[in-house]
């Protein structure tokens, strides 16, 4: 009777550990976009499940914790396998995004054996968020290969609220709040006292209620400060039509909207990211044409175009992906080359410091990086241009800032996408970098998603996917530095420090005993 018992409690505890990572991923993937806002708290208890079975597990704690990773990695970024590349067997880009979820899988299994190191398991559960915002932030660093997309904190991204304190502490104190919250309701759960468990459900309840009524005393501020009208043309020119180089069909589209754009009214017309048809030329045709519609409007227009660059001396090509500004009487006044190439799409990573690597080819684009941190002037206001998922890095994005950008435009193409996840989540995370910098940002998508967002993360006006519009309207210009431009990433190494010291008195115990049992 005794070994039928354990066999049934050795079944169900496997049932169980079989479904804590579904549940895991389920929660964690609903909590991003497209999903409905009301949907984000859940985040809030998607990691419940993943400490309990870290913490109890006796042994392959990296396995556990890789596995819970896999799933909910897996769960947000499938979408990456349906992606419109041309010329590239689907092979190796559904190779590629296993490649990249086994990546980021393996952060989540890292946490798990840094926090099973910690004996006691209160301290263990409270240790938890230092080490994963920690290994987030790792993650983001390099430029080569740095991916901070599906962190923590871009869940609350449509919650102005409970993104305040990003001015402060930037995209890890929104990401260490909320794993801190999770922590917190565990530890409540597993307390045998019921009147202990209740006390930490009620410091949760109080803390978050907190931030939520800072955050909404920050939202409502009224600030007396300068504006600019700005249009962004979502001109929604399909891959198939780029493919086949329709360069007057594209121009024709551009033209009319712009010219529509310039009798609204505004201060500085937006085109996506490689929205002019061809390489930008000064002596070109398709280049010309364009200034003389720029000159005819009589409005600066920025637009995205590919760069061709040779350089004689070196006898070396050199192509980027470029945006350009073209003042009001049809001059090029600036211009700024990406510098954070996509990895696998627009070049192979560290292909500079290892040229060999530029002749394997899977179909990604012979980029080039730019170095310079453009800032332009427009008039009577300074900005910086954000090229596809260069938004979604904050060390970037706040030296642009610190150089004089009182507006940050982010021009990209994201119709490759197609009628996925992708194209939500990616524009969400520029609303971040509008509250950690305390400054305007409007986004213009080809295909959309386009926005103007306010310094405080508010979205003022948004469009649709796969919809032909001009999104207008006034965003102000910022003024004064937030914290965290000032001061970058201050909070995080903090974070840093005290995860390290963590891990280091994780090992004093077993050294203590080792020593006294030698003696």
């Amino acid at each position: 009777m005794r070994f039928i018992n354990l066999r049934e409690r050795k079944k169900r505890l496997r049932l169980i550990n079989f479904f804590l990572p579904v549940v895991t991923a389920f929660l964690f993937c609903i909590s991003f976009a497209p999903y409905h806002p009301s949907f984000r708290f859940f985040i809030l208890l998607a990691f419940i499940p993943y400490l309990y079975a870290v913490l109890h597990c006796k042994k392959r704690k990296f396995l556990t914790g890789f596995i819970f990773g896999f799933l909910s990695n897996g769960c947000l970024f499938w979408w990456i396998t349906v992606v419109n590349v041309e010329d590239v067997n689907r092979a190796f880009v559904v190779a590629g995004v296993v490649l990249l979820i086994l990546l980021l899988s393996v952060y989540w299994g890292l946490v798990a054996i840094l926090i099973s190191r910690i004996k006691r398991t209160s301290y263990a559960i409270f240790a938890f968020p230092f080490m994963w915002v920690s290994l987030e932030f790792v993650r983001s660093l390099t430029s080569e290969l740095g991916f901070s997309w599906g962190s923590v904190g871009y869940a609350f991204a449509c919650c102005p609220s409970m993104l305040q304190i990003a001015s402060i502490t930037g995209l890890a104190g929104v990401s260490f709040s909320i794993l801190f919250y999770n922590s917190l309701i565990y530890w409540s759960m597993i307390q045998r006292r019921w009147k202990k468990g209740l006390i930490g459900l009620l410091i949760f309840v109080v803390l978050f209620l907190i931030q939520v009524i800072l955050g909404n005393r920050v939202l409502s501020r009224i600030d007396e400060v300068e504006t600019v009208k700005i249009s962004l043309i979502q001109a929604n020119i399909l891959p198939e039509v780029k493919r086949e180089n329709e360069v007057e069909e594209r121009i024709t589209v551009l033209s009319d909207m712009t010219i529509d754009a310039a009798i609204r009214g505004s201060d500085l017309v937006v085109w996506s990211e490689t929205s002019i048809p061809c390489y930008y030329r000064e002596d070109s045709e398709c280049i010309n044409d364009i200034k003389d519609l720029v000159r005819k409007v009589g409005v600066p227009v920025i637009a995205g175009a590919p760069e061709y660059v040779v350089d004689r001396k070196r006898k070396e090509r050199y192509r980027y992906n470029s945006a350009f500004l073209i003042s009001a009487d049809g001059r090029t006044i600036g211009k700024y080359r990406k510098i954070y190439l996509v990895p696998f799409g627009e070049h192979l990573p560290f292909d500079n410091t290892f040229p060999v690597l530029r002749n394997v080819h899977f179909g990604q684009g012979d980029y080039s990086a730019g170095r310079e941190l453009t800032v332009f002037s427009c008039g009577k206001f300074r900005f910086s241009v954000l090229i596809c998922f260069e938004s979604i890095f904050p060390r970037l994005v706040r030296k642009f800032v610190k150089n004089g950008a009182e507006l940050l435009v982010n021009i990209t193409e994201d119709s490759w996408y197609r009628r996925t996840p992708g194209p939500y989540q990616h524009a969400e995370m520029a609303i971040l970098r509008a509250v950690e910098n305390r400054v305007s940002v409007v986004r213009c998508g080809n295909s959309g998603i386009s926005m103007l967002i306010d310094p405080y993360g508010r979205i003022l006006k948004k469009s649709k996917i796969f919809e032909r519009m001009i999104i207008d309207g006034e965003v102000p210009l910022r003024e004064g530095t937030s914290f965290y431009t000032r001061y970058g990433d201050l909070f995080t190494w903090v974070i840093v420090v005290i995860s390290f010291i963590l891990f280091v008195f994780s090992f004093v115990p077993s050294f203590a005993k080792k020593f006294l049992h030698h003696k």
